[in-house]
């Protein structure tokens, strides 16, 4: 799984240009035959995970391209293609589908101004009709709302690593107390004898 480094992340960035997304788009073609046994191709194809957007929004400017309007975000971001698994973390600004940035924007407003998080999820599928022959599908995994960290974000919703499972024997505790085994019954004093000069304890 690679990791790039980028300062600002959108979805061309995460995973491609259009001839990448339509053929993450193909994956989700229904296929069949006609009455003479061709293969036939659906018009509409099943939607296909293609991006994972999370976000620590403290601001947004709106701006045109020669595609149109947009939001750029700006705070800090983490994308994530799921179709290769790549990852681009740390990044500074974010420009997303606009019913992502619409979302973001209108929630900022909500909060007075205040930073806000988000995370969705984005998928694409095979559409004949549109004019790149793929269209996409945001979901939220989680409302826009008051700010937390990218990580705080993740752990929620249950994608952070998980922990490294315990040993199964408990680690030992230098200097821990040690229970006094049961004092011994008394046994008869030895005899003492003499040998060598030395006084020794002969035992019974």
């Amino acid at each position: 799984m690679a990791t790039v480094i980028l300062k600002k992340l959108t979805l061309r960035d995460l995973c491609g240009g259009k001839l990448a997304m339509l053929k993450v788009a193909e994956k989700g073609q229904l296929k069949g035959t006609d009455a003479e046994g061709k293969e036939t191709i659906q018009p509409i194809g099943r939607w296909v995970p293609l991006a994972r957007i999370i976000g620590h929004v403290t601001s947004v400017r709106p701006g045109q391209s020669d595609n149109g309007p947009f939001i750029e975000l700006r705070g800090s971001f983490k994308g994530t293609n799921l179709d290769t698994g790549e990852i681009i973390p740390n990044c500074a600004k974010c420009i997303l589908p606009n019913t992502v940035g619409d979302l973001v924007f209108s929630a900022i407003q909500d909060a007075g101004g205040k930073p806000v998080d988000f995370a969705v999820d984005v998928n694409v599928r095979y559409a004949e009709s549109a004019a790149v022959m793929y269209e996409f599908q945001c979901v939220s995994l989680q409302d826009a709302k008051p700010a937390d960290s990218v990580a705080a974000i993740e752990a929620s919703l249950g994608l952070s690593k998980p922990a490294l499972a315990a040993p199964n024997d408990p680690p030992k505790i230098a200097n821990a107390p040690v229970s006094e085994a049961p004092a011994p019954a008394p046994t008869p004093e030895p005899e003492k004898v003499q040998a060598k000069g030395k006084t020794e304890r002969k035992v019974a």
